[in-house]
């Protein structure tokens, strides 16, 4: 893809500052001022533009055109791996919703992850939760079924006055 270019004797440092620069081949050469640039193997025809750059061990060049179609080639290739993501991202969330819908809770709620001050430890995930930390149903509204009777902004796992302070993933709108 990018050709190599050689250079005898002294180089501007100045060349250095301005990279990437454009050139146009000429003779099957680069020439930069009183700097002459040689292709190791293969040249460009006569008049190509080309983008002057810097490689690891040696300057290098390619033209604009082969320059437009890679980062066109990568463009394509970005939004096809977002496009993959968006479809595990959708399917995962559709099966995270019939799954919540077979919990059968009439109010809305959210999972959350009670905060555990020893989840703030060197060995945690620094976010309040731990290794085995579960999942629990904080609710948004009050819940009765039977004797079972829970207030708004309580976990539905206890009765008791408890913190509500809790760690979560995601938005409102993705629940129940």
């Amino acid at each position: 893809m990018h050709k190599e270019l050689k250079h005898k004797g002294f180089i501007d440092p100045f060349v250095f500052k301005n990279l990437p620069m454009k050139a146009v081949v000429e003779n099957g050469k680069i020439t930069l001022g009183s700097m002459l640039f040689e292709f190791k193997d293969e040249t460009y025809p006569d008049g190509t533009t080309v983008e002057l750059n810097c490689g690891r061990y040696s300057f290098c060049c390619l033209s604009l055109k082969e320059k437009a179609d890679h980062e066109k080639e990568q463009k394509l290739a970005r939004e096809a791996q977002r496009a993959a993501e968006q479809v595990k991202r959708n399917q995962k969330e559709e099966a995270n919703r019939i799954f919540n819908r077979k919990l059968n809770v009439p109010v809305r709620w959210i999972p959350v992850i009670k905060m555990n001050w020893s989840g703030l430890l060197e060995h945690s995930r620094c976010n309040g939760s731990k290794r085995n930390s579960v999942y629990h149903i904080f609710l948004l509204a009050d819940f009765q079924n039977g004797k079972l009777v829970r207030r708004a902004e309580s976990y539905l796992c206890s009765p008791g006055k408890e913190s509500v302070a809790f760690y979560r993933d995601f938005t409102d709108d993705e629940r129940i």
